[in-house]
């Protein structure tokens, strides 16, 4: 429910949820669904934070990303 209400707010929401999915401080699990949302709110802002993320050290996190991008 969280995760679909911030994809509702589109613009609004994608730099915060950008910051959430490229921060390795985060926990794996939340930048997953900030991935998704992302790309639910703002698919064109999605891909490249996606592309970066594909460097991570977290291999659930490059798999989340590498998913999203297809």
């Amino acid at each position: 429910v969280a995760q679909r209400r911030l994809a509702e707010r589109g613009e609004e929401a994608a730099d915060p949820l950008a910051s959430l999915a490229a921060d390795p401080a985060a926990m794996p699990h939340a930048r997953w669904h900030a991935l998704w949302a992302l790309d639910a709110a703002a698919p064109e802002k999605s891909v490249p934070v996606a592309a970066a993320v594909l460097a991570d050290k977290d291999n659930s996190v490059r798999r989340q990303a590498a998913r999203l991008l297809g």
